[in-house]
């Protein structure tokens, strides 16, 4: 029997090379098409990261302005007195909102800022970036008062609030009087809580009695907050706090609590109302403002980072403005974003 050779069939080694050749460029269309897939994400991920960052930073301390310069109902033409026995930086209520500019060159020291820092009331901000305190009720902790029969009797709030403890600093206001003052001591007076205003406890009160008689006002617990930027332990530039409600008399200065990573610096300049009519007149930074009753809203700028490197095909070397400031940050290849905001301090506009 023939056997016929036209029967059988293959492929040339021309064919086999064509084949591998398209195969080849395939794969790396798949592969380049990953790889930028994956890249757009990255970025994309990233960039959401410093997105998220701006809002977290704007939203604390957003929160934190609107309770500052509160005055009760007589509004802000109502005077603070402060009759805390220490008026050091942390109890300075009477001054609700106060900042420091950086004037300095690359040094950290109090001197560095205009107005000067006091010496341990900031633990470690960074060189460059702008520190802001507000000094103003919780409005998480609030209690009607009930009674209060004159200068030297205890001032008698609603029973049914918990939030108020002895040795907290409170803010005391109706519309005719606002006192900061030491709850040093509280009792049960009937069926309601009574509040004493005593000399003893840390930091105490400048006397024994109260500025005045309040009537149909509120009590609310103090509570001073700074906001700057330092180094978290793995040397990353962040948004922290120092909060002080001198819970139990502690220490003038709380613990610093990290907020936000990534923020690398933060510039302050403050809306000023020069001539009292309740309108804006200019903006100015810390070092020039001459009197903090004046100051009627802050805008705050932030310069944020990525968390990741190696999203540039290039470093990074290029300055930005930042509320008027120039800001060279150190060349990586992170990326970069500045988001400005303003806030109104309401309180101190009505």
């Amino acid at each position: 029997m023939k056997r016929s050779l036209h029967n059988e069939a293959g492929f040339t080694l021309v064919e086999l090379l064509m084949a591998a050749v398209l195969g080849l460029i395939i794969m790396g269309t798949f592969l380049q098409l990953f790889i930028s897939t994956q890249t757009n994400y990255r970025t994309n991920d990233q960039l959401a990261r410093i997105q998220e960052s701006g809002r977290f930073s704007v939203e604390f301390i957003s929160q934190t302005a609107r309770t500052v310069g509160f005055r009760g109902c007589a509004g802000s033409a109502a005077t603070i007195t402060n009759s805390l026995g220490a008026t050091t930086y942390h109890y300075d209520f009477a001054t609700p909102v106060e900042g420091h500019q950086y004037t300095g060159t690359t040094g950290t020291a109090t001197t560095d800022w205009t107005p000067n820092l006091t010496a341990g009331a900031i633990g470690s901000p960074v060189a460059g970036s702008d520190i802001i305190t507000f000094r103003g009720p919780d409005n998480s902790c609030q209690a009607d008062i009930i009674a209060h029969t004159g200068f030297t009797a205890n001032l008698e709030i609603d029973s049914s609030t918990t939030c108020i403890a002895p040795g907290d600093i409170v803010i005391a206001a109706d519309c005719e009087n606002v006192e900061v003052f030491q709850a040093v001591g509280s009792a049960m007076g009937g069926t309601n809580w009574e509040l004493a205003h005593t000399q003893a406890g840390t930091p105490g009160n400048t006397g024994p009695n109260f500025i005045d008689t309040f009537e149909n006002g509120s009590v609310m617990r103090m509570i001073s907050t700074t906001y700057y930027v330092r180094n978290n332990p793995a040397g990353v530039p962040s948004l922290y706090r120092i909060q002080t409600t001198n819970t139990a008399g502690a220490a003038q200065a709380g613990t610093p609590e990290e907020l936000v990573e990534g923020v690398e610096s933060m510039q302050v300049v403050y809306g000023l109302d020069t001539d009292g009519d309740g309108a804006l007149d200019s903006y100015d930074t810390a070092n020039n403002v001459t009197d903090w009753e004046e100051v009627v809203s802050v805008r705050i700028g932030f310069l944020l980072r990525s968390p990741e490197e190696n999203l540039k095909g290039e470093q990074d070397t290029f300055t930005y403005q930042v509320n008027g400031a120039t800001i060279d940050p150190v060349d990586d290849f992170r990326m970069r974003q500045v988001m400005v905001t303003t806030m109104t301090l309401r309180n101190r506009v009505q």
